[in-house]
């Protein structure tokens, strides 16, 4: 079974995928890290020399051969993969893709303290930061909820805690209590 964690940025689909492939025995898939090995350059630098077109691009295809290549796995994918193209209906399709539901409050705490890995945001007040924040979770949050199952996570809690839940939600989504 493949798993994909979809949400906006600072929710933990990497920290929490990473827990997640662990606890269920599979190998973990960080498609952003996945695209910059493929390129040899980090996202910052593939978004700055071929734009934000070429990098969906990049992104729909690497996801189509990472579903074609492995039928086992948890993937965090990057926040804006869902909305673009057919990703979210390939996703949904090809697996159990679940939705890391935060609120822009906290996403915009959280992200408030990742200072160098998000050039845009960083440049940001806090004020503007949080507005920019709700502005595209607002945008996304209809591509994010056609996910197959929504985890709403409180970010101030343990990560342990938050896989936990995580894994409740889909223990009862595959008993069938949650479809």
């Amino acid at each position: 079974m493949r798993i994909f964690l979809i949400g906006f940025m600072g929710v933990g689909k990497s920290t929490l995928g990473q827990v997640l492939a662990e606890r269920l025995h599979r190998p973990f898939i960080d498609l952003d890290e996945w695209i910059e090995d493929k390129m040899e350059m980090p996202i910052s630098e593939i978004f700055s020399n071929y734009g934000e077109l070429f990098f969906r691009k990049l992104e729909h295809e690497n996801l189509q051969e990472v579903i074609e290549r492995y039928d086992r796995f948890v993937m965090g994918t990057g926040g804006g993969l869902p909305c673009f193209g057919n990703n979210i209906s390939k996703m949904n399709k090809s697996g159990i893709c679940i939705y890391l539901k935060a609120s822009a409050d906290e996403i915009s705490a959280r992200l408030a303290h990742s200072s160098g890995k998000r050039p845009i945001l960083d440049a940001m007040g806090k004020d503007q930061r949080k507005q920019h924040i709700a502005g595209l979770l607002n945008e996304r949050e209809a591509k994010y909820n056609e996910a197959q199952l929504v985890v709403p996570l409180a970010l101030d809690r343990e990560k342990e805690e938050n896989v936990s839940l995580l894994q409740e939600y889909l223990q009862q989504y595959l008993e069938g209590d949650l479809a």
